[in-house]
C-alpha cells in the first residue's frame, strides 16, 4: 500500500503558520475534530457563488438567473462586467479554474488558478476576490508566493511543453468590492530560487514526525494564544481547564 503524500496549498500553508500542532492533527493524524461546520459563512458563500458565474461565462453559459437575486452578488457581476476580464481575449489562451502541481521531495503542493491568460509569451495569474484586500499583507501571503512558482515549475503542460521562464508571469488581484486590480506582483528568476528554497525548508517542516499524545511536541507546537477559538483545543488541553473557556470533550481515542 502506497504511502499518502501530503499536500500543501496556500491555506494549509497559512494554517501551518497560525498552529503547528492544529496543522498537524489535521492533516498528518487526520483528525477531524470537532466535525467542520457543514454550513459555510455568507462570505465564503458570496465568494463561491461568484466564482462560478464567471466560470460559467467562460464556459459560454449564460450565468443562473437566480444566483443574481442576491444584491450582494449582483453588484460584485456588475463591477465584474466593467472590468478589462469580461471581455474575450485577442491574440490569447485562457484557462478558467485551472489545477496545477507540483511535488517537492515527497510533498505535493497544489493551486487552483482562477484564470491564466498566456499572451505572446507572457502569463497572468488573475485572481478574484470578493472582499476588500490589502496589497502590502498580500505581497507576502502564501497564494502570491505559491502560484508563480507552481506555474513556472508545471506550467509546461499548458505551455506546449515548453518551461514557462519566470519573468514572463505576473499575478494580478481583482478586489470585487471596488472593481480595483492590483497589478504589482511580478516575478522573476531570482524570486522563483529564493522560494525553491522556501518552500523545501517547508516541506522539511511538516515532514517531521508528529507525536499525537504530546501536546508540546517541538515538531508541531502549539500556539495557546489561538486556543479557546480553535476546534482542537479539546484534544491539546484535554488534561489543564486552565488554559481553555470551553468545556471538556472526551478524546476520541478514548470514547
Amino acid at each position: 500500500m502506497s504511502k499518502e503524500v501530503l499536500r500543501l496549498s496556500a491555506h494549509n500553508l497559512r494554517e501551518f503558520d497560525r498552529c503547528p500542532r492544529a496543522f498537524a492533527l489535521q492533516y498528518k493524524a487526520n483528525r477531524f475534530w470537532p466535525a467542520p461546520d457543514p454550513v459555510p459563512s455568507k462570505h465564503m458563500e458570496l465568494g463561491q457563488a461568484f466564482h462560478r458565474i464567471v466560470h460559467q461565462k467562460f464556459l459560454g453559459l449564460n450565468p443562473l438567473i437566480e444566483n443574481l437575486n442576491s444584491p450582494d452578488l449582483k453588484a460584485l457581476w456588475q463591477k465584474y462586467t466593467l472590468s478589462p476580464y469580461s471581455g474575450s481575449e485577442e491574440k490569447s489562451r485562457v484557462w478558467s479554474e485551472q489545477n496545477l502541481h507540483v511535488t517537492l521531495d515527497g510533498v505535493g503542493f497544489l493551486a487552483r488558478f482562477d484564470r491564466l491568460v498566456r499572451n505572446e509569451g507572457n502569463w497572468t495569474i488573475l485572481d478574484w476576490k470578493t472582499g476588500k484586500i490589502d496589497p502590502v499583507k498580500l505581497a507576502g501571503d502564501w497564494q502570491t508566493k505559491l502560484y508563480p512558482f507552481i506555474l513556472a515549475e508545471a506550467g509546461s503542460v499548458l505551455n506546449d511543453g515548453e518551461e514557462i521562464e519566470p519573468s514572463k508571469i505576473r499575478m494580478i488581484y481583482w478586489e470585487g468590492s471596488t472593481g480595483i486590480s492590483h497589478d504589482r506582483f511580478s516575478y522573476d528568476e531570482g524570486k522563483h530560487e529564493v522560494l525553491r528554497s522556501e518552500f523545501e525548508e517547508k516541506v522539511r517542516q511538516v515532514s517531521k514526525p508528529f507525536d499525537e499524545e504530546k501536546a508540546d511536541d517541538p515538531n508541531f507546537p502549539r500556539n495557546p494564544k489561538h486556543c479557546k477559538k480553535c476546534g482542537y483545543d479539546s484534544l491539546c488541553n484535554r488534561l489543564s481547564s486552565s488554559n481553555s473557556d470551553r468545556p471538556e470533550l472526551p478524546h476520541p481515542r478514548f470514547v
